[in-house]
């Protein structure tokens, strides 16, 4: 049944109605519908009024209302119909903007939070200085609920986040932390790691009760190039530049030239130039008015300074001699007089472009060309060319791959942000996905009245807008490169380790090998009751039944020879996780040892592993069987239905796999193995296969 909520009162009085349409966005940004009926002597719905809406006891959705329809109708009835526009939750943050300053040296949880005397954690070399929670967010009625750790993300530089909103800050943040952010709809906010989603309530497979599934394929995201057009930075410094003479071609590999005897123009504006060292035969000028070292000032702040001899502006072109000092006139082909430039630094438009070679060769195998397929980022704000790079490179890990997109209706509640786990061999579909779009519709129901249907997006990559052509639009590039020189072209030296780990979990009836022996009376009928015979094999020389008749003669013989005898039980159900689940602090000991400092085997990822339940307890299993390969292998558990009997949260590997040692890779799973449940009276084999790529 659903319920209406008007400014926190339950109103029966107030009908909903069939249609309407009620988002929940990866994005944030979220437009809903919402037809509904209320009679005209209790007719006080307004604009701006807070609409929340149950099914039972569960909120399904809460927000404002923006606007309001009222139908038309040739009579007079006793009730009216609106159409209402309703904004989510996040929408109370989306309006906010930051207007809040941040030091160089702050973390990210800083930013969150503050840093606040009372704090146990508080930095003195930073000051005390407020956050975003308790200046932007909990003022609005939320409140903070789930927040991971983001202190190892440090500021290089002070941030000024005057006229930037909330909401995009909190995206540029989750960027850069790979990390999602939401509002509930009761006002609940969470931020966490994206490898800390929960997983949907359900699994996608032949058995789920979904509906109206459609699946697509795009290469709308398929980029191997990515070129980013910023503001304006700063060139390294050049400790020495050689002037060129007056009236001489001009050439790449000089910068500055001698206009007069009174003036130097450089081909690229300059930021900031220390001294001028002019020199007649090796030698300082023996004339006073040309000094051999000569400090350049800037005009209009070292006019009337006599420390500085010569003036220019920042962003200018010229750098002039004052009244009284000139230069020494460089003669073409000639060593005798030399000028040289000191520790100059030039404004340079912050332009890259950064290309996968790996990828373009990919997508040259497969359509030809030359396989580039470029996106241009334009971004004013990026003025140095590292950021840029990093931007580039950002983009090319997030929107270089093939997309796969599920659509699919159900009346099983789930939230945007799970991990959807799919197992539709006929379609393709295998492994996780995340929800990045759901659309709660309401429908009529002849047993129940009005319900929700929830039409819901899974895609393995970001939320795109479904009424564009494409995704990404290039842009056009809005200004010129200033200058002779063009800028060189950048090289996505592409040196990727992606640990991704998949997690196969069955439960199974346990067979004994006396039930084996007694229903298996020869080995064309064991072949037949236990297709799944070539999971036994050697994957490199393949052991035929005929083989192993020769070499096992009896069933004691074979239970003796063949221990992993779970494989060949008969699966009942199968829950499948796919994913790169390496934790932070595994990241973190994993860039250590690639640095080159001394790190100890601080985990084996295809050793003991331990489950977790709902409480945080853990129980330490050490694998049955173990497979391993060059870029990866397999470990096996066994678990008797005696084991483990409890709801199963995690999965992790933890350190030096130790049972409290800190988690290396930690999996989130869903799996009921209480004894005596739906899933207790099973034995469950859980294979974990780790690939490093």
């Amino acid at each position: 049944m659903i319920r209406f909520f008007l400014n926190q009162q339950e109103r029966d009085d107030i009908k909903i109605m069939a249609g309407g349409q009620l988002e929940q966005l990866s994005t944030h940004a979220t437009s809903s519908s919402l037809s509904i009926e209320i009679p005209v002597k209790t007719d006080d719905i307004k604009e701006c009024d807070y609409v929340e809406l149950y099914d039972s006891e569960q909120i399904i959705f809460a927000g404002i209302i923006m606007e309001k329809k009222q139908a038309t109708f040739n009579m007079t009835p006793q009730w009216k119909i609106y159409d209402l526009t309703l904004s989510g939750n996040s929408d109370l943050i989306t309006p906010l903007f930051v207007d809040l300053t941040f030091p160089a040296g702050a973390n990210i949880k800083q930013i969150l939070y503050g840093n606040n005397r009372s704090d146990p954690d508080f930095d003195s070399d930073l000051g005390s200085f407020l956050g975003l929670f308790g200046t932007r967010i909990e003022p609005e009625g939320i409140t903070i609920n789930d927040v991971d750790d983001f202190s190892g993300f440090i500021l290089s530089e002070s941030a000024y986040l005057w006229g930037r909103s909330v909401s995009d800050t909190l995206d540029e943040i989750c960027s850069i932390a790979s990390a999602w952010w939401e509002v509930t709809p009761d006002k609940r906010f969470n931020m966490k790691y994206k490898s800390n989603r929960v997983p949907a309530p359900f699994t996608l497979d032949n058995g789920s009760k979904a509906f109206n599934l459609s699946v697509s394929n795009d290469a709308l995201t398929y980029y191997s190039a990515c070129r980013v057009n910023g503001g304006t930075g700063t060139s390294r410094k050049v400790e020495e530049s050689s002037v060129r003479g007056a009236f001489v071609e001009r050439v790449h590999e000089y910068v500055f030239y001698q206009k007069d005897a009174e003036t130097i123009v450089s081909l690229t504006p300059i930021h900031s130039v220390v001294s001028i060292t002019q020199t007649e035969a090796g030698k300082p000028p023996a004339d006073p008015a040309m000094p051999g070292t000569i400090k350049v000032g800037y005009k209009g702040l070292h006019d009337d300074d006599p420390e500085y001899q010569a003036l220019m502006t920042s962003g200018g072109t010229e750098i002039t001699m004052k009244e009284g000092y000139k230069l020494v006139v460089i003669i073409p082909n000639s060593p005798y007089y030399a000028i040289t430039v000191n520790d100059a630094v030039f404004d340079v438009d912050v332009f890259i472009r950064i290309v996968d070679p790996q990828l373009a060769q990919e997508i040259a195998a497969k359509r030809g060309g030359t396989g580039v397929i470029e996106y241009a980022l334009e971004d004013d704000s990026i003025t140095d060319l590292p950021t840029a790079a990093n931007v580039a490179q950002d983009f090319l890990k997030s929107h270089s791959r093939i997309a796969t997109e599920i659509s699919f209706s159900t009346f099983s509640k789930c939230e945007v942000g799970q991990l959807l786990t799919a197992d539709l061999p006929y379609y393709s579909i295998f492994g996780n996905y995340e929800i990045t779009k759901i659309v709660a519709t309401t429908i009529l129901d002849r047993v129940s009245g009005i319900v929700f249907q929830y039409n819901v997006t899974a895609s393995t990559v970001d939320y795109r807008d479904p009424y564009k052509g494409l995704w990404y639009r290039p842009i056009v590039t809005k200004f010129t490169l200033t200058g002779d020189q063009a800028p060189e072209d950048g090289i996505f030296l592409n040196n990727r380790i992606n640990v991704k780990t998949f997690i196969s979990v069955y439960a199974s009836g346990v067979t004994t090998w006396a039930a084996i022996e007694e229903n298996a009376t020869s080995w064309e009928l064991f072949e037949s009751l236990y297709p799944s015979w070539q999971l036994l094999q050697s994957p490199t020389s393949p052991i035929t039944w005929n083989s192993l008749q020769q070499i096992v003669k009896s069933w004691a013989e074979w239970e003796n020879k063949i221990k992993s005898w779970a494989w060949i039980e008969n699966i009942e159900l199968g829950w499948y996780y796919l994913g790169n689940y390496l934790t932070n602090y595994g990241k973190e000991k994993l860039m250590q040892f690639m640095s080159g400092e001394s790190v100890n085997n601080f985990a084996d990822l295809f050793g003991a592993i331990c489950l977790e339940n709902n409480l945080g307890g853990r129980e330490l299993f050490e694998p049955q069987d173990v497979s391993k390969t060059a870029t990866g292998g397999v470990s096996t558990f066994f678990l008797l239905p005696t084991d483990a009997t409890y709801v199963i949260k995690k999965i992790l590997v933890p350190e030096n796999n130790k049972k409290d040692g800190e988690a290396i890779l930690s999996a989130d799973v869903d799996i009921d193995h209480i004894y005596g449940g739906p899933r207790g009276q099973y034995s469950i084999t859980i294979a974990i296969s780790t690939t490093i790529e």
